[in-house]
């Protein structure tokens, strides 16, 4: 799943994208390897202009 946010949500985490996954409370087991969660952070999003190539 992925999701953007107009808002800080990790204030603790300098990068704007992070990944995220489910584990077992019990275990710590991964066993949903292919189920994670993403987000994009707006705020953090780096505000540089990109130059147009030739």
């Amino acid at each position: 799943m992925d999701s953007i946010a107009d808002c800080i949500l990790f204030p603790d985490k300098s990068e704007y994208k992070s990944k995220h996954t489910i584990r077992d409370e019990n275990t710590n087991a991964h066993d949903l390897k292919d189920f994670y969660f993403t987000f994009i952070e707006l705020p953090k999003f780096p505000k540089t202009k990109v130059g147009k190539h030739s």
